[in-house]
């Protein structure tokens, strides 16, 4: 299970964006994804602006070549109890538990 999330781009949907974001930052093309029903709020003080976005969750084909574009340097992959020892964010710990119970 992975959660992420894509911004859309001018006249883009979110779904699409989350394809998008998928493929472009790992190279990642076998995946379901699926609505969570929930949704990150993200302050931008630069912007004085809040942001909602959608949350997703994909299920990625397993024996996929991983190929990290340069906003990443590196990835592990990791039982849903190790992952979530990563998720240091009060607000988005919450989220990854709740999503872990519907999936």
């Amino acid at each position: 299970m992975v959660l992420h999330r894509g911004k859309p781009r001018t006249g883009g949907k979110s779904l699409g964006s989350s394809l998008r974001e998928v493929k472009e930052e790992t190279g990642i093309t076998k995946l379901a994804l699926y609505s969570s029903n929930t949704f990150d709020q993200i302050y931008s003080p630069g912007e004085n602006s809040l942001y909602i976005t959608p949350v997703f969750v994909s299920f990625i084909e397993e024996n996929q070549d991983v190929r990290l574009n340069n906003e990443h340097s590196d990835y592990k992959w990791l039982s849903f109890e190790e992952a979530k020892e990563f998720v240091t964010l009060p607000g988005n710990r919450g989220s990854y538990l709740y999503r872990k119970e519907l999936y």
